[in-house]
Parts: C-alpha cells; structure tokens; sequence
C-alpha cells in the first residue's frame, strides 16, 4: 500500500501468487483479490491473515466489491460451463450462501464484447472494460445489488481509437481509467546450434499499428505463419521470410489463433475460437478452405512426415488435460498420452518422428518430463514412459 498523496509504501502480503487488481471494501476494511486460477482471498487492510477460500466456480478474475462490503463480483465461469463465455457472479465473502449467477452475459453477448471485466460498483452502477481484440472501452450496466436484476443494457462511456481499461469510480460518481494505444511486433534471434546462444542484436521482422502474435517457423526457416487483426478480427498470416512477402489466408468474424505451420511449410493449422468452443482447422498455406480436424483443443506439433498432428484438450473442471494425435490422412482423432494423477500439458516430436518429449506437472511450479515412443494414434500405457 502506497498513501494517497505519496510516501512509503508498505508490503500487505508475500506469497509466490500473482495478485492482479486487489480491492479495498467499501468500508475501508478488507482487501480482496484473485489467488491463483479459482481461488479468491480477502484479508484486512492493514495487512495480516490472509483467507483464502474457493467459490466452486472455475477461471474467477476480477473480484470487485458491492456496496454491502460483504459480498463480490467476479468474472468466472460454473464447472463444465462455456471456457470462452464467462458470467458475472455474486460471491459471499463468509461462504453463506452459494454463487449467484446475474445473467449479464446476455447482454455481453448481444453487443459482441469478447470480454467484460468488472471495474467497479457505484450504487447500481457497474463499470467495465470489454470490446474486442484491438479496442477496449470503459462500459457501465445498471444492476439491483439486492436483487442482482439487469436494469439496463450496457452502455459504452468512452470511445476512443485504442486501450481503455482498469476503471475505478469516486463516490460522486468521478470515473478515473487508464487509456493508451496497444500493438505488438515480432522479431526474430538468430541462434548457434551448437552452443544454443542467441546473437545479442534482434531482428525485427514485423512492423505495423496492429497487433502480431503466435508466430511459427517452418524448418528451414523460409515461411512464417502467425496470427495477426490488422485486418479486424485476428487472422492468420503466412510471411515469406527471405522476399517479406505476405499473405493473409483466413477470412471471416471469428477470431483465429494459434497458428502452427507444418515442416515444409505447406500446410498451416490453427484454432478458431466461435462462442464458447476452439475449433482446430489445417488450411494451405495458399488460403482455401479450411479442413475441420477438433474441437475443443489447440494444435502443438507437427510430426517431421507432416502425417499426424499433436493436439492438447482445452483444459475442463475435473478433466485433466491428455494429448491427442491426428491422423492427416484418414482424419482419426485419438488420446495417446494421459497421466493417471497429473496435468499433462504439451508435447514435442523427436527430430526422428519416433519420440516424444512431454512435460508432466507435479504441481503449479514443478514437472517432469518424460520420452515417450510415438506409435501414431494408438495411446502409450504410462509403465513405457521413460524419466
């Protein structure tokens, strides 16, 4: 904590979690905030015992106080529930009584908003970022805290051409945010294969207003597939690398990520995220029409024959993650690596094609990994796994 009109500042907690966006009640009293992927903490606010405690909810973020200081909202999602699409909960601090959802999703839907995070609760005013990959607004929706009845559509307080985020509110109703511009760049290493150092100067291989992620390079390093909304939505593009020559080879309103160009360059996979699923789909690195292989998962490597594609199950509430293996050419969809008490969370082919490298995690901060011989789609009993 930091006093208002500067001096200095004094630690609240110490923990190895990442604390985004603690609150004070309104009250003055308490602090909450998120602790991990679905826990929530509160804890007074000159520091001290912290109470952790779990909603029954999965993905809780942005925990805000109501009125009452007694209660939160967050944004998460109910266990099985849409992993794209989360609600808006009410949550009591003390555990009595259980989530309650408020039905403002609806209306998140309606607009086209790709995410809502709550900001602030004025009255039965709500504050919130939400838009699109590129731009984001300050929004409000009237909300009955008693009730926790939607009063109002949201309603969009700013409108500006690039980010506007993180809004707190006064009690006279003054609402202070941050607003700034967003894009991002790729670059490039070179690396010495022998050492595996980089070369200290970097080579900028991307430079627009927009924002460019998920890139992935062919094995001779002459094509380049990544993710790209300079068009709009996010895209996928394909950049040859020796003229700088590139193209787009997706089109559409849904956003498409995570793009994994195949060995040779010819062929590109990728997942398309329409409410509330992720669709994995290979497409020529020439454009066409995209061949549906899975849902609910994202593509992690291609096999050096180009004739099977590894793919990792969206992570679901009392699942753990597997890793699948596609069959290219008959289109077979199969889990071939599974732990029976752990997270299992990518896998590597062997530059052969024979093996594969798959880290296991014991826990938040530690793994295993193990070679594990790759026989297509046909699944590896865990006793052949080797340390």
């Amino acid at each position: 904590a930091v006093p208002t009109l500067g001096g200095a500042e004094r630690k609240l907690a110490d923990s190895p979690y990442w604390y985004p966006g603690p609150r004070y009640s309104p009250d003055g009293q308490w602090i909450a905030f998120s602790r991990g992927a679905n826990q929530l903490a509160v804890m007074p606010r000159t520091g001290g015992d912290i109470r952790v405690f779990s909603s029954g909810l999965a993905s809780t973020r942005q925990p805000i106080w109501m009125p009452d200081s007694k209660r939160l909202l967050v944004r998460a999602r109910a266990a099985g529930g849409d992993r794209l699409a989360p609600e808006w909960y009410v949550i009591t601090t003390d555990g009595s009584a259980p989530p309650e959802a408020t039905g403002a999703v609806e209306y998140f839907r309606e607009l086209g908003l790709t995410e809502a995070n709550p900001g602030g609760w004025l009255g039965d005013r709500v504050l919130f970022t939400g838009g699109t990959t590129d731009r984001w607004h300050v929004w409000e929706i009237r909300i009955d805290p008693g009730s926790l009845r939607v009063l109002s559509k949201p309603r969009a307080l700013t409108s500006g051409t690039g980010w506007e985020d993180h809004p707190t509110a006064a009690a006279n109703g003054t609402v202070a945010f941050f607003s700034g511009t967003y894009n991002r760049d790729l670059f490039g290493l070179q690396i010495n294969p022998r050492t595996g150092r980089a070369e200290e100067t970097s080579i900028r291989i991307t430079d627009t207003l927009a924002t460019d992620s998920w890139p992935s390079v062919n094995r001779d390093g002459t094509r380049m597939a990544y993710s790209s909304n300079r068009t709009g939505e996010f895209q996928v593009w394909v950049r040859d690398l020796n003229s700088t020559a590139e193209r787009v080879i997706t089109t559409g309103k849904t956003e498409k990520w995570g793009p994994l160009i195949s060995p040779s360059g010819k062929v590109v996979a990728f997942t398309e995220r329409p409410e509330g699923q992720s669709i994995v789909y290979v497409v020529s690195a020439e454009g066409g029409e995209p061949r549906r292989i899975y849902v609910d998962a994202m593509p992690i490597d291609w096999s050096p024959d180009e004739q099977h594609l590894l793919l990792l199950e969206i992570a679901k509430p009392n699942l753990r993650q597997r890793v699948l293996a596609a069959d290219m050419a008959t289109g077979e969809v199969r889990p071939i690596v599974a732990h029976s008490e752990y997270e299992v969370r990518g896998a590597l082919f062997s530059p052969d094609g024979r093996w594969l490298a798959v880290p296991v995690f014991l826990s938040r901060e530690t793994f295993q990994r193990y070679l594990i011989p790759f026989r297509g789609v046909d699944a590896v009993p865990q006793p052949e796994w080797r340390l």
